[in-house]
């Protein structure tokens, strides 16, 4: 994974990582807060309908500031 700023670096994803296990096998996926982040960055018309979604689907998403993005 290329270098980022925070809230969107290495360090801080992994961090606010979800760790799980599924039959035996432990996994880790980024946070809503992390997927709405590079969801917002990206900013395709996938991302956006995406961000609808997950909306619906979970009431007010996450946002933090995104260097490049809101500054």
């Amino acid at each position: 994974m290329r270098g980022g700023l925070p809230p969107l670096d290495y360090q801080t994803v992994a961090a606010r990582a979800i760790d799980g296990v599924w039959r035996g096998t432990p996994f880790r996926v980024a946070s809503l807060r992390t997927l709405v982040g590079f969801k917002r960055l990206a900013g395709r018309p996938g991302d956006r309908v995406d961000l609808e979604k997950l909306e619906r689907a979970n009431g007010e998403l996450p946002e933090d500031e995104i260097p490049g993005l809101d500054t």
